[in-house]
C-alpha cells in the first residue's frame, strides 16, 4: 500500500472538480487515472507528482505534439484522425497542451536560401570577465541584435555560442565589423562557417 494521495480531477467540459483520495497500489492507481484521462472523462490538474507528469504526457499527447511540430497548420479534423480521437476530444487536448505551456506558440518556418540567406555562421565568444555587469551588457546587446538567431551560454573555453545567417561572406563581414565587434565585454570571437547542413532542427524527439 502506498502513502495516501489526493488528486484534483477537473471535468474538461464543465470545469467542475472534485478531490480523489487514493490508497491504491501505485500501478493500479496509474492505470485508473490513465483510464479517466484517455476516456476524456477528467483531466488532472498538474502538480509536483511524478505520476501526474507521466500520465499528463501520455502517448496521445505525444502524438498530437509530434504532428503539430511537423505541420502547425494541420486542421483539427486531420489531427483528430491521425491520433485516433474524436474532434471535440482532440480539440480539448490541444487546448490543454497550450494552457500547460507544452505548446508555446505557432509559427512559420522559412526556407533560408529562398529568402536569400545563403550562409550560416557559428561564433564562439569569450567575455573579458565573468562580472555581472559584463554578462548583462553582453546579453542585452545580443537580445537587441536581430542578426543573431541564437545565443547559448556554454561550458568550456568560450562563454557563448552564437548563430548568425547571412546572404554571403561579404554580408557576414559587414555584420561582423559593424555589429558583432561593437558588442561590449567581448575579448575574443572565433568564427566557424557552416559548409553544409547535414541535419537541421525538425522538432523535438518525443517519447511517451
Amino acid at each position: 500500500m502506498t502513502d495516501f494521495k489526493i488528486w484534483t480531477l477537473v471535468h474538461p467540459g464543465h470545469g467542475c472538480s472534485f478531490k480523489y483520495t487514493s490508497f491504491l497500489d501505485k500501478t493500479v492507481q496509474e492505470k485508473f487515472l490513465n483510464f479517466l484521462i484517455n476516456a476524456e472523462i477528467f483531466v488532472i490538474v498538474p502538480n509536483k507528482s511524478k505520476i501526474l507528469e507521466k500520465i499528463l504526457m501520455d502517448k496521445i499527447d505525444t502524438n498530437i505534439l509530434s504532428a503539430l511540430q511537423k505541420d502547425g497548420q494541420i486542421s483539427m479534423s486531420q489531427l483528430s484522425s491521425k491520433v485516433g480521437l474524436s474532434l471535440s476530444a482532440c480539440h480539448r487536448r490541444v487546448k490543454t497542451l497550450e494552457a500547460n505551456g507544452m505548446i508555446s506558440h505557432y509559427t512559420a518556418r522559412l526556407n533560408a536560401k529562398a529568402i536569400g540567406l545563403e550562409i550560416q555562421v557559428f561564433i564562439a565568444a569569450k567575455l573579458t570577465s565573468q562580472r555581472q555587469e559584463d554578462i548583462i551588457a553582453f546579453e542585452k546587446a545580443i537580445l537587441d541584435m536581430p542578426e543573431v538567431l541564437e545565443c547559448h551560454y556554454i561550458s568550456g573555453e568560450s562563454d557563448y555560442l552564437l548563430r548568425v545567417a547571412a546572404k554571403n561572406t561579404e554580408d557576414y563581414q559587414k555584420i561582423y565589423r559593424e555589429r558583432l565587434t561593437l558588442i561590449p565585454s567581448i575579448s575574443q570571437m572565433t568564427t566557424m562557417l557552416s559548409l553544409s547542413t547535414i541535419k537541421d532542427f525538425d522538432g523535438f524527439h518525443l517519447t511517451s
